[in-house]
């Protein structure tokens, strides 16, 4: 649907578990409040009268674009080695808004290749981040952790194209890109926070 206050189309994203909706919604008033270039824009929490009943929603930016697992599926298909310098700049866009939302105490909770839309000219790719159900919790140095294993799997399947991690398959790619992924997926010696990435990727910003 086409706003005509501003002009942007937006798309409704309906609330149906009425079980959780109370906790749902909650957590979407807050979800209302982000605002980063590669996290989707969610503009308000309503509810619409239909028949004697109530139905909530949230207002969602509506984006076009594949998702990301759609991205590297056809990329795969068609070469043998990654795209190095998209994937990075896909995913240094991703750690950037996952660390935005890590400082709003906020969590992700369900990162994956499929929660993440490419928009933008295919040369200068933008991800969108979406599906933030994970409001509770940010403080847990468990639940952060979660979220940034996540991050390092959505980097294995950028780099190799393959959906089940395996450590010999890192064997494959460059020693910088290996490390990043390890200390991701780790549970010794990992990373903190989305910073920290971000930190290690700066040092390969020749991709940029």
């Amino acid at each position: 649907m086409r706003d005509r206050f501003d002009g942007r189309t937006k798309a409704l994203k309906l609330i149906t578990n009425v079980r959780r909706r109370k906790s749902i919604l909650s957590q979407a008033r807050v979800l209302v409040r982000l605002k980063h270039p590669n996290i989707i824009d969610y503009f308000n929490v309503d509810r619409l009268h239909v028949d004697g009943q109530s139905h909530y929603f949230l207002l969602v930016d509506y984006l076009e674009g594949p998702r990301l697992s759609e991205v590297i599926k056809k990329h795969h298909r068609k070469h043998k080695k990654p795209n190095l310098f998209y994937m990075l700049r896909v995913f240094y866009q991703i750690c950037r808004g996952m660390a935005y939302v890590h400082d709003q105490r906020i969590l992700h909770d369900d990162l994956h290749t499929d929660n993440i839309i490419v928009t933008g000219d295919p040369t200068q790719p933008i991800p969108k981040l979406f599906d933030f159900w994970g409001t509770q919790g940010a403080r847990k140095i468990s639940r952060r952790s979660f979220d940034l294993q996540c991050a390092g799997q959505v980097l294995f399947e950028c780099m190799t194209g393959k959906e089940t991690y395996k450590a010999k398959d890192l064997g494959r790619l460059p020693d910088d890109i290996a490390a990043i992924i390890r200390r991701a997926h780790g549970r010794v010696h990992n990373y903190k926070s989305f910073h920290e990435i971000i930190d290690d990727l700066e040092e390969l910003r020749s991709w940029d």
